[in-house]
């Protein structure tokens, strides 16, 4: 019988956000296997427990419960947010003056990035080269 018993996992010293109105914030997370058993104050989560959990202490850092990668690259779309995005633009000239634009914002010595033009749907299409990018 005691091969059976799933043990528990306890997340403590951590700022969870629940996604439950009625308990928007918590101090601790109760993992049993691979899920959530319940979410709450360190000690009450601990008397849920026929045996001490084990337990990690997240040094105040934040737990989104369920937060998951949905296949959508969430990093590349947060860099995305710091880029130019050229989507829109019906020209190169266009382009330049958006690439110009985003330069003046970011510090001296920082990287511009960005891109999504589509070259072919402009008024007179040309590739962009980095000779012409660089000025």
């Amino acid at each position: 019988m005691a091969g059976n018993i799933v043990p528990m996992l306890l997340f403590r010293n951590a700022q969870v956000y629940t996604c439950d109105p009625a308990r928007p914030e918590a101090r601790a997370i109760l993992v049993s296997g691979e899920k959530i058993a319940a979410v709450g104050d360190p000690d009450e989560l601990r008397a849920l427990c026929h045996v001490p959990p084990e337990e990690v202490d997240c040094g105040g850092n934040t737990i989104v419960p369920g937060f998951i990668d949905a296949h959508i690259h969430a990093s590349l779309y947060a860099d995305s947010l710091n880029e130019v995005d050229l989507s829109a633009t019906g020209s190169l000239e266009e382009a330049i003056d958006l690439i110009r634009a985003h330069a003046a914002e970011v510090p001296a010595g920082a990287w511009v990035t960005g891109g999504r033009w589509d070259h072919n749907s402009w008024t007179e299409p040309y590739q962009p080269d980095r000779r012409l990018l660089d000025e």
